[in-house]
């Protein structure tokens, strides 16, 4: 994946003189690596997006989730931040991670266990650092640190130095392959629906 950013990264230096080229960066997984650039066992997308931080790409995204996409804040993902409604239901615990349904938004904040997601909890959020999520983080941050946000946007993000800690990813959970099952059974909910309404007799129109 870096090797694309790469890429893209060299054709906006040789945009014409007054285009600017904006790029939306939503890093999900290792399932992106290019051949040769797949993750070391324990090692994160930050670690080695931090190896390519002098690159001069434009982002179209905040200043702090750009800050963290460096390596300089230590976040954590906030799946309810962008929550994501199909025809399923409310998808928990976000929109790349399809582990099951709720009828209500109600009952996915208060019955999806957050604490069993995200990175260093769970296999399948090992490598994310995608914007539904971390983007959302940022937000909250910059509420609460606004002369934090304003200072990394007018300076700029920080492309030297150390880097924020590493979250620890030995203690996580493995991953569960569920999203078939969810599928299934939801198709099977609808079938079921779809047959008692043509069992269900007609009303005859007009009053009785």
């Amino acid at each position: 994946m870096l090797q694309r950013l790469d890429l893209l990264g060299r054709r906006a230096a040789v945009a014409p003189a007054g285009l600017t080229t904006l790029l939306a960066l939503a890093i999900a997984a290792a399932l992106l690596a290019a051949p040769g650039d797949e993750p070391q066992p324990g090692e994160s997308v930050a670690s080695r997006i931090g190896k390519k931080r002098g690159s001069k790409w434009h982002f179209n995204q905040s200043s702090l989730f750009l800050d963290f996409l460096a390596g300089n804040q230590p976040y954590k993902c906030t799946p309810w931040g962008n929550p994501t409604r199909n025809y399923f239901g409310w998808q928990r615990p976000c929109y790349l991670l399809g582990e099951g349904y709720t009828r209500t938004f109600k009952e996915l904040m208060e019955e999806t266990d957050w604490d069993s997601y995200g990175t260093g909890n769970y296999e399948k959020c090992a490598q994310c650092m995608v914007h539904s999520g971390y983007e959302a983080t940022a937000v909250v941050d910059s509420v609460h640190n606004p002369l934090k946000a304003a200072m990394i946007s007018l300076r700029g993000v920080r492309t030297t130095g150390a880097m924020a800690p590493e979250i620890p990813l030995d203690r996580q959970r493995p991953a569960e392959y569920v999203f078939s099952r969810h599928v299934e059974e939801a198709m099977a909910r609808l079938n079921r629906g779809s047959d008692r309404s043509k069992r269900e007799p007609k009303r005859a129109g007009g009053a009785g």
